[in-house]
């Protein structure tokens, strides 16, 4: 019977080299990749198998752990976008952002204002249209001549 591909990422030396591939930073789509399966097949392997996907976590565990640090270090040296970045994320609520969300509001008002703007110079180009139609089928004399009958006589007398 032939071996699952899992079963080589089960071992010491598969779980060494995924532990090392999320130690270093890897994303799981990457590891997945390295791995030779798609990320879906690598995401039902991290459910069936807490094997890999607790290796996988230690490994990103460690390289958090050192970002982490390096983070506070930089922070308590004053380094502002080190700063910056821990707020914005350890306190989002406080520190969030917003000019994204600044500039989707702006954007979305724009929009609208655009939109109105366009419907109403369609109605006023539509009322214009209606009035010059208007104007000119008020102004046209039609002349009917009568048609004369002569009584059917052809000849002339």
């Amino acid at each position: 019977m032939a071996k699952g591909k899992y079963e080589k990422w089960m071992t010491k030396e598969g779980k060494a080299v995924l532990a090392n591939w999320a130690r270093i930073g890897l994303t799981d789509e990457q590891i997945a990749h390295n791995m030779g399966i798609s990320p879906s097949t690598y995401y039902v392997w991290k459910k069936k198998f807490p094997e890999i996907s607790e290796t996988i976590k230690d490994g990103k565990d460690v390289i958090d752990a050192v970002v982490v640090n390096a983070l506070i270090k930089q922070a308590k040296a004053g380094n502002m976008q080190a700063i910056t970045f821990w707020l914005r994320n350890r306190m989002p609520e406080y520190f969030r952002d917003n000019s994204y969300k600044e500039l989707n509001e702006a954007q979305a008002a724009k929009a609208k204002e655009d939109a109105r703007r366009a419907k109403a110079e369609a109605d006023i180009m539509e009322a214009k249209a209606k009035r010059e139609t208007s104007e000119n089928t008020s102004n046209i004399t039609i002349n009917i001549k009568p048609i004369q009958q002569d009584g059917g006589n052809d000849s002339a007398d």
